[in-house]
């Protein structure tokens, strides 16, 4: 495994961190893991630098198979601690490297803040931003006002179809009304594969559902259709 590098460093709490695994990596630890044995062993003096931070992490444990556990993120002092409880062959050399990547990173802070943009013209930025955005937004109501009936239906039919699910397991394309209101008016009028292809012309590539995923909704407004019979599906 590769140096310390600056690229490690993540800004957590207003200061760089290292996590613990690249940290361990480093180290020459048989397995990165290890390093929190390390960590937990010591924990009273490295906390007397600063809050040990924690997030989520997914490890492998074998065979593929991955499992979710704590990380820690570790500050310069608590990083050249571990270094120096470690006692591995590489210790010395890894808590060179620690001082100079931490070193470096402050640097960069400098070298940012003094090339740092306008404020006026970052927030004249975000402004143009959102008028753009609005702009987007209106140009797609006019559209829908001009033919209001399918994005109705698209979000009646919608809802009927996949409201009982969590928005998780709910298409990609579910909050899409004008895709929705493709999809529906095309339901049971072709195949499956002109409807994408037509969608994808309209729409955009980027914005067309899977061949699968047309064919699942058109099976469900099928079973709704047969339920309540008074309902247009198309």
């Amino acid at each position: 495994m590769g140096a310390l590098a600056i690229s490690d460093l993540a800004p957590m709490a207003g200061e760089p961190r290292v996590q613990d695994i690249r940290l361990g990596e480093v180290l020459g630890y048989s397995r990165p893991t290890f390093i929190r044995t390390t960590i937990n062993r010591n924990r009273d003096e490295i906390l007397m630098h600063g809050p040990l931070l924690q997030s989520e992490a997914m490890v492998e444990i074998g065979s593929g198979a991955v499992r979710e556990t704590q990380s820690y993120w570790l500050n310069e002092a608590q990083a050249l601690l571990v270094c120096m409880f470690a006692r591995t062959e590489k210790a010395a050399q890894v808590r060179s490297q620690v001082i100079s990547v931490f070193m470096a990173w402050r640097r960069g802070e400098l070298v940012e803040a003094a090339h740092a943009p306008d404020p006026a013209a970052l927030a004249m930025a975000r402004l143009e931003s959102r008028i753009a955005a609005l702009e987007a937004l209106g140009q797609r109501l006019e559209a829908l006002m001009e033919n209001p009936l399918p994005a109705a239906r698209a979000l009646t039919h919608s809802e009927a179809v996949f409201g009982h699910l969590r928005l998780q397991r709910r298409p990609a394309w579910w909050h899409d009304a004008e895709v929705r209101g493709a999809i529906l008016s095309r339901h049971r009028q072709m195949t499956l594969d002109r409807c994408r292809a037509e969608i994808a012309t309209a729409f955009g590539e980027s914005r067309a559902p899977s061949r699968s995923s047309i064919h699942r909704f058109w099976k469900a407004l099928d079973l709704l259709k047969a339920q309540t019979p008074s309902r247009e599906a198309h």
